[in-house]
């Protein structure tokens, strides 16, 4: 796995994730834990990781040219974060310097793409929360809630709702 290989990457790279950590936006937290069932806690850390993916979709651009896929429960949190289209457009431009296109991949999703995010993000962080982890079904994790109802369909007020296609970024 590539990763910065000069100081000036790293530090620019160190000072966006900063920047990153730092921006708060409490009605999207609100929105997201509101709208999931999750607790401020859970709903905190999941705009965490969205906030970090972003970042590191511009990071792998950079250095590969190629787009990431977020895990699923990520990509709930990035759809939750794009309904505020004026707060989500001030993150990209105030901390990444881009807009980060959420485009629909139109072919079967790749689960690779999916595992390269999480470990590309391990390059910059020693641990991850579970909201890095691919889930294979709909509802492996499903924030500990009972996996399937009586019919198999997910449970999981996270995923029962929505149409979770993959996605990929262009930037």
């Amino acid at each position: 796995m590539q990763t910065p290989n000069n100081s000036h990457d790293k530090a620019t790279h160190k000072a966006i994730l900063s920047a990153a950590r730092s921006w708060h936006a409490p009605q999207i937290v609100s929105s997201i834990q509101k709208n999931f069932n999750l607790s401020d806690n859970e709903a905190q850390q999941l705009f965490a990781d969205v906030k970090l993916f972003l970042c590191l979709s511009k990071f792998n651009a950079q250095l590969f040219k190629t787009p990431l896929k977020p895990s699923k429960i990520i990509d709930v949190g990035w759809h939750e974060f794009l309904m505020f289209t004026i707060d989500y457009r001030m993150f990209c431009f105030e901390v990444l310097g881009a807009f980060i296109d959420h485009v629909p991949e139109t072919d079967s999703p790749d689960i690779a793409v999916a595992k390269n995010a999480s470990e590309f993000a391990k390059t910059y962080l020693p641990q991850l929360s579970a909201n890095w982890s691919e889930v294979e079904s709909d509802c492996q994790s499903c924030w500990g809630q009972p996996d399937h109802d009586e019919t198999g369909e997910c449970s999981s007020k996270v995923f029962s709702d929505l149409n979770l296609n993959t996605f990929s970024i262009h930037i």
